[in-house]
């Protein structure tokens, strides 16, 4: 997978992806991510976390997308960030990596992504990081976690079950973003609007080396059911 004599280049790729969203990585994060790199290769050879085996896929449409909430996240304002569904820690232990002053849970129900998101935080000596084992909707039940994150993410997951247990684990002016292949259509619009939730920004960006666009969707409470809402003019992409 990630071959010696490409690693560099994939660090340096790395780099100049999160430039294009207005972060410059420090030598001391770089190699951080370049320990992720590697274990991912490692574990990868035993159990599949990425979906894919490119190298440069793995670099562009995992660890550089990741980064594209940092464009929202900074200034941290409320540092306490849920991953829903992280897989093999995207975005949630990039975003971690990318700015440091978050406190950030992983959730995520598989047995074995939750075994290598451990092993991984132990290895970097990660701090404010936790992983959770369990499903979205069982860990909104429980006290500890109502009204408990200024931030959500969700990428590569259907996300309209869960916009009620989502909006429960929401501080009052908490915000969901979601990653998304284009921007939001009427009928999710729709599951939005029920879920007493409301598009707060949408944020259009294309990843490097031709891996396509994207949209950051914006999501946070919404305190007037009433109004009617049309998605042409709430999308702000820019």
């Amino acid at each position: 997978m990630f071959h010696v004599e490409h690693f560099e280049g994939w660090i340096e790729l790395l780099n100049q992806g999160a430039a294009g969203f207005g972060l410059a990585l420090r030598e001391f994060t770089l190699s951080e991510f370049a320990v992720y790199l590697k274990e991912l290769q490692s574990w990868n050879e035993k159990t599949n976390l990425t979906g894919t085996q490119d190298e440069k896929e793995i670099v562009v449409k995992h660890l550089i997308d990741s980064m594209a909430a940092c464009r929202v996240l900074i200034p941290v304002q409320d540092p306490r960030l849920l991953d829903i569904g992280s897989g093999a820690g995207f975005p949630g232990l990039v975003l971690k990596l990318a700015i440091p002053a978050l406190h950030v849970t992983l959730l995520e129900p598989s047995q074995k992504r939750v075994a290598f998101l451990r092993h991984l935080i132990g290895k970097l000596h990660l701090k404010d990081i936790d992983v959770v084992a369990e499903r979205m909707d069982t860990f909104a039940m429980q006290e500890y976690a109502q009204g408990r994150f200024g931030w959500a993410t969700v990428r590569a997951l259907s996300v309209n079950s869960l916009l009620g247990p989502i909006r429960s684990v929401l501080s009052e002016k908490g915000k969901l973003i979601l990653y998304r292949t284009r921007p939001i259509d009427r009928r999710s619009l729709s599951e939005i609007v029920s879920n007493k939730l409301e598009i707060y920004q949408q944020i259009a960006y294309s990843l490097p080396n031709n891996f396509g666009s994207r949209v950051l969707t914006v999501i946070q409470k919404s305190n007037d059911l009433d109004e009617a809402v049309d998605e042409a003019n709430i999308i702000t992409v820019t």
